[in-house]
């Protein structure tokens, strides 16, 4: 495991809640596309450069529906190949964290990494603070640089 392996799953992390926000927004798009109509006035058609006269039709914007209803097919199979690849990852990066004999760097890579989302290193230096201890962000950064080092 390096960092660089971190980082990747951080980075996969951060973009499943980028997909999921882009799925809800297409969803909600969707919903409001459902019991919507458009207008539209287009001409008859023409005697030399006089129109003829002009037609209003309203209807169902089916095209655009459409665009839409595909977008989000593509980003749900999208999210869950995501889903699936953070899922492997994520046993794999869980298994290694605990292995690690270290308690100090155990707690901080599991502040850093595991978890709803990733936390800052000030963040993770806070969580470190409540049972009494003296970091900073700083400090947090080079253990965990030091250890992947070694």
């Amino acid at each position: 495991m390096t960092k660089k392996d971190l980082k990747m799953y951080m980075s996969l992390k951060c973009e499943e809640r980028e997909v999921t926000e882009c799925i809800r927004r297409l969803e909600t798009e969707l919903t409001k596309l459902e019991g919507t109509q458009e207008s539209d006035v287009v001409a008859c058609g023409r005697r030399g450069k006089k129109a003829l006269g002009t037609v209003k039709i309203t209807g169902f914007p089916d095209r655009k529906y459409q665009d839409r209803r595909t977008k989000l097919i593509s980003s749900q199979l999208r999210h869950k190949t995501l889903l699936e690849k953070i899922e492997e990852q994520t046993e794999a990066i869980e298994e290694y964290i605990c292995a690690i004999e270290d308690s100090e760097v155990r707690r901080i890579l599991r502040f850093r990494v595991m978890g709803t989302r990733a936390m800052s290193w000030q963040e993770v230096a806070n969580h470190m603070n409540r049972y009494g201890g003296c970091y900073t962000a700083d400090s947090c950064r080079m253990i965990v640089t030091r250890f992947l080092r070694s």
